[in-house]
């Protein structure tokens, strides 16, 4: 499989963040959550993709929905807060949107943005809190969602640029030749 340019890459993304900005603005309280969910979780794994080494295998053996180790939601903000790519203020607010996504998901019918459970919960997203300006609480979360979207994805197109390279194999006769 050949490697994609940079262009290839920032392309795909960008028609990713066009399709998500379609999709989230006209369907329900249950879609606009399920799928901020969702694309946040991309943006994680992504970013995390581009701060380990550069290995073909990495998504399919870190992030397999089924047997990798970074399956979830929460693995990926945990390893990502742990590895110092988003700060705790992110950290929290990624647990509160997930939180948040779950109870959309696992709802059976009829749960919104009204909700006390999830009027409460969007009250402790930190976020918002610091644009000192009041939003209604289906737009606390848009809001948000956005802004975590743009900082996931932007620190993921920097870090790209300086992957960290593969350790260079141990040559035993360097390594006894040292001593």
């Amino acid at each position: 499989m050949a490697k994609q340019s940079e262009n290839e890459i920032r392309k795909v993304q960008l028609q990713d963040y066009e399709g998500f900005l379609k999709e989230i603005k006209i369907d329900s309280d249950r879609a606009k959550a399920i799928l901020a969910g969702v694309y946040l979780e991309q943006c994680l794994a992504l970013l995390l993709e581009n701060f380990l080494i550069d290995d073909p295998f990495i998504s399919k053996d870190l992030f397999d929905s089924v047997t990798g180790p970074l399956n979830t939601f929460n693995q990926k903000t945990k390893l990502a807060y742990y590895l110092g790519l988003i700060s705790e203020q992110e950290y929290k607010d990624l647990n509160v949107i997930r939180d948040i996504r779950n109870d959309f998901a696992h709802g059976m019918h009829g749960i919104t943005f009204e909700d006390q459970s999830i009027k409460d919960k969007c009250e402790n997203l930190l976020i918002p809190n610091q644009l000192k300006r009041k939003y209604d609480i289906r737009n606390k979360f848009l809001v948000s969602v956005f802004l975590l979207v743009s900082l996931l994805n932007q620190r993921a197109s920097e870090i790209r640029t300086k992957r960290r390279k593969k350790a260079d194999d141990l040559i035993l006769e360097d390594f006894i030749k040292a001593f």
